[in-house]
């Protein structure tokens, strides 16, 4: 999504029901990522251990937002 590098990583807006989601499609070639949030003002990174996604679980699979690309 960025390889840990603030600059490049994966935008996101806030929505109702307090939900975060990505302003642009993600790719992967993996089952799950690894992956904190960052504050875009001033580019401090969350505190703590990494946050793990489940590509499988998450719900932006069934509306198309996450796309797995295999051999990649």
């Amino acid at each position: 999504m960025g390889n840990w590098d603030t600059k490049k990583c994966l935008k996101l807006k806030w929505t109702e029901g307090h939900f975060w989601v990505s302003v642009q499609p993600l790719y992967t070639n993996r089952p799950y990522f690894k992956y904190k949030y960052v504050q875009y003002s001033d580019g401090h990174i969350e505190d703590g251990m990494d946050r793990l996604a489940d590509v499988e679980v998450l719900p932006e699979i069934n509306r198309g937002g996450v796309h797995i690309h295999d051999g990649i």
